[in-house]
């Protein structure tokens, strides 16, 4: 083990230490350990215990980066599907929801769906609850032809009533 203490260039040295004094700087180094005790191991042992850690070094810094690149194209996958599934529901010039399950909250929704009910929800229409459009008897009607739908696995045609417009409804379990 190797120690050291700093100690100013006036300082005395105590008995059995090797002083080293750097001309440059007013300070010295007292080592308690002589200069060639320092030197590193030049076994094979040693060389192969450094050759270990190296390599392991090398694998975990390997396992990292190997990772970092699947995370980031797992990321670049998502963004991508997202931006397809946002074009696919963007595409209808009609409103389109994409539901959660059947407490009826919104997952996604299309902007014509944002633009039309932009009255009755402030800001966005993601995580908020279709049961909130219209009255009681229309949205458990819905509900109802919606655990259906979801039953059945079938989709789901079906005309009704909000604020005087006749709404042409589709329910797609997904």
């Amino acid at each position: 083990m190797y120690s050291f203490d700093t100690v100013s260039a006036s300082a005395p040295s105590g008995l059995g230490q090797a002083v080293t004094v750097f001309p440059d700087e007013d300070w010295r180094i007292v080592s308690r350990v002589a200069p060639e005790q320092l030197r590193p191991p030049l076994s094979v042992s040693f060389f192969s215990m450094v050759a270990g850690m190296l390599t392991l070094l090398a694998g975990l810094c390997w396992l990292w980066a190997r990772a970092v690149v699947r995370r980031e194209r797992a990321l670049a996958e998502l963004q991508s599907s997202e931006k397809k599934a946002q074009a696919i529901l963007n595409a209808p010039q009609d409103a389109a929801f994409l539901l959660l399950d059947l407490d009826g909250r919104i997952l996604a929704a299309n902007t014509v769906t944002q633009d039309r009910f932009k009255d009755i929800f402030d800001g966005d229409l993601v995580g908020k609850s279709f049961r909130d459009i219209g009255s009681k008897d229309l949205v458990a009607n819905r509900v109802k032809l919606l655990k259906f739908c979801v039953q059945t696995g079938e989709s789901l045609r079906f005309d009704d009533e909000r604020d005087g417009l006749i709404l042409d409804n589709t329910f797609y379990p997904v």
